[in-house]
């Protein structure tokens, strides 16, 4: 989990392609010449897991809604890709494996999210440990609002934006009393460029 104090040092240390085969050489005990075979593939996948979590934290929600299908996709493609190289149990073993990292990366992108909009209020430690549950949990609603409009046939921005002022009001409710005027004051700003991101990248359609 991330330091609040430092919202995304970790991104670029986290994921590393000797770090991750280091893991699999312990969890799948793989002949050297197996090892060489995978590495091209893992350092395909630590550097996707590194964009990914840089984008999501560049682009939001956004990116973070879609993290779980990419992720998906990029593990069958190394399956496939190692089809000839690992008996059925090290194939087990290794999607196994890929599918542990993709959710510590997908936490890792919320705990990024978390990070930055913590670094944005510049929160005491008292504060942010008080509020990082209350954050976690309105990120959590505004990522499953907006997976759903993503799934519908019929979106409009109006009705997404009703249900996510509802989202921040309840949380600015719940953070009355320990933000200071200022922090709510850049907690609104945040939420409405929040909004407008997700507006121009789900809702805004090019003529």
């Amino acid at each position: 989990s991330l330091s609040f104090t430092s919202p995304v040092m970790s991104n670029e240390e986290s994921f590393d392609s000797e770090q991750l085969m280091s893991e699999l050489e312990k969890e799948l005990n793989l002949s050297k010449e197996q090892m060489e075979k995978l590495k091209p593939v893992i350092k395909e996948k630590s550097s996707d897991l590194q964009q990914s979590i840089h984008d999501t934290v560049d682009k939001g929600f956004v990116e973070l809604d879609k993290l779980s299908e990419h992720f998906g996709e990029i593990s069958k493609d190394i399956e496939q890709k190692t089809i000839d190289l690992l008996n059925s149990q090290e194939a087990a073993q290794l999607k196994e494996y890929l599918g542990k990292i993709d959710k510590q990366a997908i936490e890792q992108a919320k705990d990024s999210l978390i990070a930055e909009l913590s670094s944005l209020l510049e929160l005491t430690e008292e504060q942010a440990t008080k509020i990082k549950p209350m954050l976690e949990e309105s990120f959590t609603e505004i990522s499953t609002l907006l997976h759903q409009f993503l799934n519908s046939s019929s979106k409009s921005f109006e009705d997404f934006k009703k249900q996510f002022d509802q989202i921040s009001s309840q949380l600015k409710q719940q953070l009355d009393g320990i933000l200071d005027p200022q922090q709510m004051d850049k907690l609104d700003e945040h939420s409405e460029e929040l909004k407008e991101t997700i507006n121009q990248a789900v809702f805004t359609t090019e003529a």
